[in-house]
């Protein structure tokens, strides 16, 4: 079975692993990586009562990063050799940025290599190249299918760190 249609419980562990390198990447540059978002919980939450949470605090960035240049939310998105981000998810990063910028930290296995681009850059992206669309079989939601090698056109790439065996920071 393809990836994108695999049950949200097994796909899910791609933004885990992203998670894991952005960790790893901001602790390596001595820079502040706060948990907000609410998987950070890490509990199994029943998908009845998860709908019930709004659209918005679901999809609350991954994290925030503080530093001397300022802050920003860091949303971590995982894939091969394409992303794929929903269109609803998309919405709600678009509300957070108008608090503190959101960016996107991206981990393609394929390359082993991470991708940093700030939302709005994405969303011109996503606007010029005309990505095509999927649609997960389990909830029905529609995605930009992005080519994680497309992300460097508007944001910056960087070889991915070496994980600590603690996977903490």
């Amino acid at each position: 079975m393809e990836f994108h249609n695999k049950p949200f419980s097994e796909r899910k562990g791609a933004g885990e692993t992203s998670e894991m390198y952005a960790m790893q990447y901001y602790k390596n540059r001595n820079i502040n990586i706060i948990r907000s978002g609410l998987d950070a919980l890490n509990e199994d939450i029943p998908v009845k009562n998860w709908m019930n949470i709004p659209k918005y605090i679901r999809n609350l960035p991954d994290f925030i990063i503080v530093g001397d240049k300022g802050n920003f939310f860091l949303e971590c998105k995982g894939g091969f050799d394409h992303v794929h981000i929903k269109i609803s998810e998309l919405k709600s990063y678009g509300f957070w940025n108008d608090f503190i910028p959101v960016v996107m930290f991206v981990w393609s296995s394929a390359y082993k290599t991470i991708y940093r681009v700030e939302y709005v850059k994405l969303m011109d992206l996503i606007t010029e190249q005309n990505y095509k669309i999927g649609e997960y079989g389990d909830n029905k939601e529609k995605y930009h299918i992005i080519p994680a090698g497309d992300l460097h056109l508007k944001g910056v790439m960087d070889k991915a760190p070496k994980l600590e065996k603690s996977g903490g920071n």
